[in-house]
């Protein structure tokens, strides 16, 4: 085998290591966020209770090689928690990033949509999650929009 082959081979199988520590490698920026917005839950038909405004804080980190974000322990935002919200590069510009998943569950037919949008010269941030039988069934459904600003965190 030759030189450049193993090189090669090295730098293959130490690349996930390099990637998985983007946060050593200063590839990760932490922000601490803080917002307001509303919750809803409807069962059967009915919200079960009132819209209030609901103050929120979070820490969310980015990473400049994946495709995610993490979240840190939160008890209002927890379909953001899960990590099949994904980068979104069609609606992303070098000032505002978006993650996006819009799946639905073929047998039941309960369509999520999950976002989070964050502008990185503001530091504003939107940030969305939709539960429900399309077109408009709201029986059993659940939905909250949360906006406010976050400022980096210094490493």
């Amino acid at each position: 085998m030759n030189k450049m082959k193993l090189l090669q081979m090295l730098f293959v199988t130490l690349l996930p290591f390099i990637l998985g520590g983007c946060d050593q490698l200063g590839l990760q920026t932490d922000y601490g966020c803080a917002g307001k917005g509303y919750v809803y839950h409807y069962k059967d038909g009915i919200r079960v209770e009132p819209a209030n405004i609901e103050q929120i804080k979070f820490k969310l980190s980015t990473y400049a090689y994946k495709k995610t974000f993490a979240l840190g322990q939160n008890d209002i935002l927890t379909a953001h928690q899960q990590q099949d919200i994904a980068l979104d590069k069609s609606r992303s510009t070098e000032a505002e990033v978006t993650y996006l998943t819009d799946l639905t569950d073929p047998s039941s037919k309960i369509r999520t949509v999950s976002s989070l949008v964050l502008n990185l010269v503001s530091g504003d941030f939107r940030v969305y999650h939709h539960k429900w039988i399309p077109p408009v069934e709201w029986k059993d459904s659940d939905q909250y929009f949360y906006t406010g600003n976050c400022m980096k965190l210094k490493s």
